[in-house]
């Protein structure tokens, strides 16, 4: 993402504590986050073994690290896995409502909605985000995902921040973009941020930070996704490669040049911004609101 604004690590780090734990009934069909999951109620941490829940996959398959089908009875995603974004000052994070209004679970279609709308004389964005205990290092990310609604200045995304960064400030620290799309675009962006893309060697072509694909299908959801080794982050939309980032090896060589932050955790974050940062200032089209990503499924593998 175009995160100029990250001031230093700590605000990096502040992404991977809790965010407070309102359990905040969805707004009621007809209001702005109508929705058809379970309405309010004390929330209560769902066995993964429930004989009336069924999965989409295989969920005692050894190599995975961690899943979600959002195949659950309660509304809020299950907090064993995910906490809710906390509001900052970055552009992503300007409009975060620190709610599950804009970050729940319609328990009608097992699905993940985050939302960007308008709320009284400002607005309220969605996202969640990984718990720190799940943070990874290396492996295989797969996230079904498609855009129920857009609007103009919208701009959801599917990325990744570390837990235990190398380097210290951004963009030092490493950034993984899996899927940004901004507005109503009929393509998304796969980006990394390194201080080697974005400041020391920004033009190398050994090491491009970005691409485009198409996401014109016919029922909406497509799977985007990256193989991380310590050798390279490949990018991926349906099982199509569409780039790669190497490690060039040169960090021992050249220390400015910090190219490949990434043999370190990482952790999910799953967010729906808008009308700041990418996208402009006051970008956002009231009329078009809100505008939702729905999240089908995430699944993350062992490294091979």
């Amino acid at each position: 993402m175009k995160r100029f604004y990250y001031l230093a690590c700590a605000s990096i780090l502040a992404l991977c504590t809790a965010c407070g734990d309102e359990e905040e009934k969805p707004q009621e069909a007809g209001s702005s986050s109508g929705n058809g999951s379970t309405p309010g109620q004390e929330y209560v941490e769902e066995p993964e073994n429930d004989p009336s829940i069924t999965h989409d996959f295989d969920i005692s398959d050894p190599n995975l690290l961690f899943y979600d089908d959002f195949n659950q009875k309660s509304w809020i995603p299950r907090k064993s896995r995910w906490e809710l974004c906390p509001q900052g000052s970055p552009a992503w994070a300007f409009y975060l409502s620190e709610s599950y209004n804009q970050a729940y679970v319609d328990t009608d279609k097992g699905e993940l909605v985050l939302s960007c709308e308008k709320s009284g004389s400002t607005y309220a964005t969605g996202g969640v985000q990984m718990k720190a205990d799940k943070s990874f290092k290396y492996g295989k990310v797969e996230v079904k995902a498609r855009f129920a609604s857009s609007a103009r200045g919208g701009w959801p995304a599917i990325w990744m921040m570390p837990s235990e960064p190398i380097w210290s400030g951004w963009p030092q620290c490493g950034e993984i973009d899996i899927m940004e799309r901004l507005n109503h675009d009929t393509f998304v962006h796969h980006v990394i941020h390194t201080n080697y893309t974005d400041v020391y060697n920004p033009n190398d072509p050994y090491a491009p930070n970005t691409t485009t694909t198409s996401i014109d299908t016919e029922d909406g959801w497509n799977v985007y996704g990256i193989e991380w080794t310590p050798e390279k982050i490949d990018f991926y939309v349906n099982d199509i490669k569409t780039f790669s980032y190497p490690n060039l090896h040169i960090d021992e060589r050249v220390p400015g040049a910090k190219q490949w932050p990434f043999d370190t955790k990482f952790y999910l974050i799953l967010n729906h911004a808008g009308g700041k940062g990418w996208p402009g200032e006051g970008s956002l089209n009231d009329a078009e609101l809100p505008a939702e990503m729905r999240i089908d499924w995430v699944k993350v593998w062992k490294p091979q």
